[in-house]
């Protein structure tokens, strides 16, 4: 992890590092794995699909028990 001179870590440098990696990389450090339940109320499935629009996701890529933070939402 970058670290700064006080020996803090280095969010700036850690976040330009970070956009430089490719999707198939990103999915190596997340920290929540796929739970395998598909949407299955009207509202899941609208969540669903609001999220993978806004996160720039694959369609059907969300499941009803995923995270939007850990998917990268901010």
């Amino acid at each position: 992890m970058p670290m700064t001179s006080s020996g803090k870590l280095d969010r700036l440098t850690l976040r330009n590092m970070c956009s430089k990696l490719s999707d198939n990389q990103i999915v190596m450090y997340r920290l929540s794995r796929k739970s395998g339940r598909a949407p299955a109320t009207a509202m899941e499935k609208t969540l669903a699909t609001f999220w993978e629009t806004v996160l720039n996701l694959k369609t059907g890529s969300v499941d009803a028990d995923d995270n939007f933070f850990r998917l990268g939402g901010e």
